[in-house]
């Protein structure tokens, strides 16, 4: 995993040798009341609605996924 910060934005990268999963084709998770929801798919659903951009890509027989959340610095002069 890589975190690296920039004026603008900041980005994380999670690269795995699992199989082959593009987050951004997993279905929308259905709503449910708490105690009835099935584990799975709400982590998902929270960083498509958090982050900016969403990027995956399958190089070389592993996963590269690339989250990118874009922030404005508030530097007011004193």
């Amino acid at each position: 995993m890589r975190i690296s910060g920039q004026q603008d934005r900041i980005e994380v990268e999670i690269v795995d040798d699992g199989r082959e999963f593009d987050p951004r084709q997993a279905p929308p998770s259905e709503p449910q009341p708490a105690g009835r929801r099935q584990p799975g798919g709400l982590g998902i659903h929270l960083i498509k609605q958090l982050v900016d951009r969403l990027e995956y890509k399958r190089v070389g027989g592993r996963n590269r996924t690339v989250m990118t959340k874009q922030y404005v610095s508030d530097r007011r002069s004193s």
